[in-house]
């Protein structure tokens, strides 16, 4: 009668048989079975990463987003200021005061007035000589 010994050191009585412990195939799924639990980890990880990165990312978007609106609101009420003194400005009774006050305007009669294209001056091309034609008549 021959003795043999399996992988894991115990003696068999058989002949010539040689029994092999599945040990080495349940360390193997066992250690398969950690390297994806690992990887498992390992991908809930990135992505948590991943939102926290986008989070910070949109943090940062939405503070410049308010910075640009409250730029946006101080030009927009620049620009409503504006218009008011440009119609303020524009108001023909205002104008008129103004050039009569300050810069001593009057409105035009017959004899402060230059016409220019009658008769006399129609074959004149020169805009210039006309006037001076007209001023010293």
């Amino acid at each position: 009668m021959q003795v043999a010994t399996n992988v894991a050191g115990t003696m068999n009585s058989g002949v010539g048989v040689v029994r092999r412990n599945s040990g080495i195939s349940k360390r193997s799924a066992r250690a398969k079975k950690n390297s994806r639990m690992f990887a498992g980890v390992i991908i809930a990880g990135i992505m948590c990463l991943m939102i926290v990165v986008m989070s910070a990312f949109a943090a940062n978007l939405n503070q410049e987003n308010n910075q640009l609106q409250k730029k946006n609101d101080y030009i927009q009420a620049e620009v409503d200021s504006l218009n008011t003194k440009i119609n303020d400005a524009s108001n023909i009774n205002k104008i008129e005061k103004t050039a009569t006050e300050k810069y001593g305007m009057v409105h035009s009669e017959s004899q402060n007035c230059i016409t220019i294209g009658d008769s006399k001056s129609s074959s004149k091309t020169n805009l210039a000589s006309a006037i001076k034609d007209e001023a010293y008549e």
